[in-house]
């Protein structure tokens, strides 16, 4: 048993992922062991942890302020996980915000994949974009439809359905939850659930995998809606794989054998279900594309406009390109494939005075001997630069590519011989 040394008492250990390249992780946790922070790996994702010590909020460290963790209970990594994602895979995740699973899905089909997150509500779909663009997720594209209602006729292999529930299994944490849906309330909370996985059922194609998870421990809202769409659209339940680093109580029928009903007192996170549904016939050949032979196109008026030295190479592949005044990146995948929706790709920057690269577009950061950067290795001088004070500036301006040791945080933006740190 894992002991918690946190500094404040929690029945639940905090888990978080590291949001970046696998070959950048170490530089993630060397920064934030610099600020204190003592975690240790989690069995069934490589890039989840597990915080052991926490000197300060981890929300208000440095590796969150750059986007490059993203804190989540270790259930909410299992919905993801239980898809066998491969990477270069397309999967639709048909209610995404905040987008903590579909970071683990961006995670999953790496970046010659595609994730599709949907989100219906204006308020939570902007907050889904902005953590997508925090985390640099340039695989992942959004839509903002009702997800009962989601457009055809594409079909797809994998689908990732969280639906809205009554949230019984996160009672420790909030305790109001269990005045907010009794047994007699949730009745609306049912029929859009079987909404959604009819839609779900429709647009999943042959051979193809529907997961199926809640936050609770209601059986009306998990073995029975299983049961329910099994019966109703013909799909299979699917025997999905117990993940290490979890204690599962068995499922409350003998229908839905291989369900996942994970305990979360026991695991030391959220009370969770998770299913598979399958639909019956031969699956398609869903792999990468044979798209553009150039890794990536870039509109020659942006390069024109840009007064800051990019390594466009350094994307996957897509497009670079201006609409209206936003610089978008637009995954191949999706140029592709996509046509048939309407989504929004990643925002690098904007042009409504001049073409600005947007402070948080990490990935076009060069390499230090390719371009003008500001190199960090005081965790003191990175404190101050995120206090709002300035640093002397590695050279002239605009902007220069800020580094924490190799590991690059985004631009600082130079004035005269002084450069800073601004989300704008």
């Amino acid at each position: 048993m894992r002991h918690n040394h946190l500094s404040s008492p929690q029945s639940r250990l905090r888990t978080f992922r590291l949001v970046c390249r696998p070959y950048e992780r170490l530089a993630v946790e060397s920064l934030l062991a610099a600020e204190g922070y003592v975690f240790e790996p989690e069995p069934y994702l490589a890039s989840a942890r597990c915080l052991t010590f926490e000197p300060k909020p981890l929300g208000a460290s440095a590796a969150a302020v750059f986007g490059l963790i993203y804190i989540l209970d270790k259930s909410s990594m299992l919905p993801p996980l239980s898809l066998d994602l491969q990477d270069g895979d397309t999967v639709l995740d048909l209610c995404a915000s905040p987008g903590s699973k579909t970071g683990v899905l961006a995670e999953l089909v790496g970046e010659a994949g595609l994730v599709v997150a949907n989100e219906p509500n204006k308020k939570r779909y902007q907050t889904l974009r902005q953590n997508m663009r925090l985390a640099n997720l340039l695989q992942v594209v959004t839509t903002g439809y009702k997800a009962e209602a989601y457009p055809g006729p594409r079909l797809w292999d994998k689908i990732l359905l969280d639906v809205p529930c009554s949230g019984w299994g996160t009672a420790e944490k909030n305790p109001q939850v269990l005045s907010l849906w009794r047994e007699n309330t949730i009745k609306p909370l049912i029929s859009l659930q079987q909404s959604l996985l009819s839609r779900a059922a429709a647009l999943l194609a042959s051979g193809g995998l529907l997961i199926y998870s809640t936050c609770t421990t209601n059986v009306q809202e998990n073995e029975n809606q299983v049961l329910w769409a099994a019966e109703e659209f013909g799909l299979q339940v699917e025997a999905l794989s117990p993940w290490p680093g979890f204690v599962f109580d068995p499922p409350q029928s003998s229908l839905t054998q291989g369900t996942l009903r994970v305990n979360g007192p026991a695991s030391q996170g959220q009370s969770f279900f998770v299913a598979g549904l399958r639909k019956p016939g031969w699956k398609s050949d869903s792999g990468p594309g044979d798209y553009d032979s150039e890794r990536v196109v870039v509109d020659p008026d942006v390069r024109s406009r840009l007064k800051a030295e990019v390594d466009w190479q350094v994307l996957p592949p897509g497009r670079v390109e201006m609409e209206k005044e936003r610089l978008l990146f637009k995954p191949q995948p999706a140029v592709h494939d996509l046509a048939h929706i309407s989504w929004q790709g990643t925002v690098l920057g904007h042009g409504r005075k001049g073409l600005r690269l947007s402070p948080r577009a990490r990935r076009l950061v060069p390499q230090p001997e390719h371009g003008q950067a500001l190199v960090l290795d005081s965790i003191d001088e990175l404190h101050r630069l995120l206090q709002g004070q300035s640093l002397s500036a590695p050279g002239p301006g605009p902007l220069a590519g800020l580094y924490w040791e190799d590991l690059p945080l985004g631009w600082v933006t130079i004035k005269g011989k002084r450069c800073m740190w601004t989300d704008r």
